[in-house]
């Protein structure tokens, strides 16, 4: 999701011409049908590629001030004792002892693991008949070396495990999906001090009853340490230990030239799991270091034990020789790095064959996406596994890991979703103690969007599926064993809609489907062969996060909508009742929506529009709910824009803040205040007021983040008790342009 006022994304924009192929809708498109933010996940990956395309010279950008630039400081030590362990203590270690990495694992029903000869052939070949380039970066020569061997010196103790916590105030943590899998966020709190990345940068405050006085520590020095390049994207905060997820590294070459004699060059996408010891705030140590090739997806984390995806790209391989016919491609096997690679404090290894899986019959070999479970406790990787076959969006609970991707049909157009006919494959791994074994694989009809459309009733594992085919669109539940066996499917539900929200609560799911209207169906899957629709409940807008607030209640965020032509007109709030599940009811509703019931329209000359949006509506950790302390929060955005066609006179009125309610039975929704913050903008000017993204308390205190600034308000009357800006302590982005002549294949 684009960042409002955000100087990089709005740099990019204004100054760069992006190829078609790397345009964000065809990336997107290709790569995954996930609308999220994503998420987080796909706009990492898109904005990533499309932004340094640029069709004459070659342009990087090296995150803010130089790549956090390589100031000391004085508060941050590294701590070397814990970086000089010299192996991995991991699922691979039985391979290398035996040197032989090079061997296939056992299969699962659908699934297959190659030697890595055959997997370079494979590859091969998949390029040659879709015509593609490939990265490359470090080549794996010899097949049977592509796990170095584990250092027979002994390991060095790690780092004291920091438990305890200090003791700070009460205070809130990030929403969790599945209880006992911790999520990584982008704010994290002791109740004493306050983590925060922005703009790429991460930094630490002292919070006392609402005062921010200023910045303790500027993380960036010691991120940056051994990267050129590197941008903060999550975080946990588990006792007195940080781990801070990045994205470093990242270098791009587009060389000048004719398309067919030319070659893209880089430094392969690496990501880093850092930990911190933060027990002393003014004596910050690095715990350890490790990292894992591709682009970051996500992450969770159970215990100490850090899960953490990415997506390797096999797109370009620039060792495929390409013929001046345009039909032919010739492929040097002995010179391609194929096999995705980590480090564990500095030393690097290959992902063994036999953890490599691979679907039958598999025609995509795009890239892979690579799970590795570092621990925080000791800096080692615990196991991992790689897919072949593109990019797949992350699913977890306390036990069972699960990836999934979308498949389209060939026979129609790749990237137009309104006919695709499109499938979903799940893949299933164990997680016990931290050592991933895959259980089972499944290709159903339809399309999982989300990881939320994913969860468990009881022990039954369920997924929600949104079928589109020729113009056609219905729904699905799809309920499986432990091994992905389908043990039911439900009757095809919301026809002509979308799915907008998903949870599961004890044996039932909660589905919010939407065209005009929103539906709200509950699903009994107490017997998993035969998952029921037992409610429909039907009222304007829609949810697109459901959450259960306490005993029997259960909350949902987001959009009114006209019921006439299924416009979204504002934010909504509802309760519902789910004492009963065969009969779930709205038990009280509250909006904030535009004045009229059109957001567009004209008067003479002027054109007028109004809108309300919220960070909310499609990332849930934006929203604070708590029953226990009766708050819910959301941030809002409002514009109200006016333009003369005949002046050409633009002016919009933007305002931004977040907005306070109780609830109880008795009075239903009670607004308790807001904050906000106004700005009027005339002729595109820049504003200088940004979208608020998160909200946490400590005791009795709100702090509100944006993009520039932190503000806290009193729970006890919501008024603002402090306005912190960040806006000195953000660096400017840099970006480096290298000149290179075509190096050329063939002439």
């Amino acid at each position: 999701m684009k960042r409002e006022n955000d100087p990089i994304t709005n740099e990019l924009e204004k100054n760069f011409q992006i190829p078609q192929r790397l345009e964000p809708e065809n990336v997107e498109k290709m790569l995954a049908d996930n609308q999220r933010s994503g998420i987080k996940v796909r706009t990492r990956i898109i904005s990533t590629a499309a932004a340094v395309a640029v069709a004459a010279g070659v342009l990087t950008y090296a995150g803010v001030n130089g790549a956090f630039g390589k100031n000391e400081s004085s508060k941050i030590k590294t701590d070397n004792t814990s970086n000089s362990s010299t192996s991995d203590d991991s699922s691979e270690s039985s391979a290398t002892e035996n040197n032989t990495p090079n061997k296939p694992g056992k299969s699962v029903d659908g699934l297959k693991t190659v030697t890595y000869s055959e997997l370079g052939d494979l590859i091969a070949k998949s390029a040659s008949k879709n015509k593609q380039y490939l990265y490359t970066d470090d080549a794996v020569r010899d097949y049977e070396e592509a796990v170095p061997a584990e250092d027979s010196a002994p390991k060095e103790e790690a780092a004291d495990n920091m438990g305890g916590g200090k003791g700070g105030g009460e205070h809130s943590d990030t929403y969790e999906q599945v209880a006992g899998v911790a999520e990584s966020d982008i704010v994290k709190t002791d109740g004493e001090n306050i983590f925060y990345t922005t703009n790429g940068q991460l930094f630490a405050f002292k919070a006392k009853s609402g005062i921010l006085s200023k910045v303790e520590i500027d993380f960036t020095s010691l991120i940056n340490d051994g990267f050129e390049f590197s941008t903060v994207e999550d975080m946990y905060l588990v006792d007195d230990k940080l781990t801070v997820v990045i994205d470093g590294d990242n270098r791009y070459y587009w060389s000048k030239g004719v398309e067919n004699s030319t070659r893209i060059e880089d430094e392969l996408p690496t990501i880093s799991v850092i930990t911190f010891d933060v027990s002393d705030i003014n004596n910050i140590r690095e715990v350890s270091r490790n990292t894992q090739q591709g682009y970051y997806i996500d992450s969770r984390m159970i215990g100490s034990d850090v899960y953490v995806s990415t997506y390797d790209a096999l797109l370009y391989f620039y060792d495929m020789v390409y013929d001046t016919d345009d039909t032919d491609y010739a492929f040097d096997e002995s010179s391609i790095d194929f096999v995705p690679s980590y480090t564990v404090n500095g030393n690097k290894y290959y992902i063994p064959a036999e953890d490599i899986v691979i679907t039958d019959n598999n025609d995509d070999c795009s890239g892979y996406t690579v799970v590795s479970v570092f621990s925080t406790a000791d800096g080692q990787r615990k196991s991992g596994k790689a897919k072949l076959g593109g990019f797949a969006s992350l699913y977890m609970t306390t036990d069972q890991l699960y990836l999934f991707n979308s498949i389209y049909d060939p026979i129609y157009e790749y990237y137009d979703s309104r006919i695709s006919s499109c499938k979903t494959q799940i893949v299933s791994f164990d997680i016990t103690d931290g050592i991933m074994t895959t259980t089972g694989n499944v290709i159903i009809n339809g399309a999982v969007n989300d990881r939320y459309w994913l969860g468990n009733c009881g022990d039954t594992f369920c997924a929600a599926v949104h079928l589109r085919e020729n113009f056609d669109e219905t729904n699905f539940l799809y309920t499986f064993d432990k091994n992905m066996n389908i043990l039911g499917v439900s009757k095809n539900f919301g026809d002509g809609e979308q799915i907008k929200s998903v949870t599961y609560r004890d044996n039932t799911a909660y589905i919010v489907t939407f065209v005009q209207t929103d539906p709200l169906f509950a699903i009994d899957v107490s017997d998993p062969t035969a998952p029921t629709i037992v409610s429909e409940l039907k009222m304007p807008g829609f949810s697109t996060h459901l959450r259960e607030f306490s005993e029997g209640r259960m909350i949902g965020f987001g959009q009114t909508a006209n019921e006439e032509d299924g416009v979204t007109t504002g934010l909504k709030l509802s309760m519902y009742d789910t004492t009963n599940s065969d009969d779930v009811k709205e038990l009280d509703s509250e909006e904030l929506k535009i004045t009229g019931d059109k957001t567009w329209y004209e008067v003479g000359a002027v054109s007028y529009y109004e809108n309300y949006y919220s960070a909310g509506v499609y990332d849930e950790k934006a929203l604070l709910i708590n029953a226990d302390k009766n708050i819910i929060a959301f941030p809002y955005t409002h514009m109200k824009s006016y333009y003369n066609n005949t002046s050409d006179e633009y002016t919009d009125n933007y305002t931004s803040g977040v907005k306070f309610y109780s609830y109880s039975d008795e009075t239903g929704f009670v607004p308790l205040g807001s904050y906000d913050q106004s700005s009027v903008i005339n002729n595109y000017s820049d504003s200088d007021i940004t979208d608020f993204v998160r909200i946490i308390y400590i005791d009795d205190v709100l702090y509100l983040f944006s993009y520039n600034s932190i503000v806290s308000v009193s729970m006890k009357d919501y008024s603002t008790i402090s306005e912190f800006s960040l806006a000195e302590y953000l660096k400017t982005p840099t970006w480096y342009w290298y000149d290179r002549e075509p190096e050329v294949i063939i002439d």
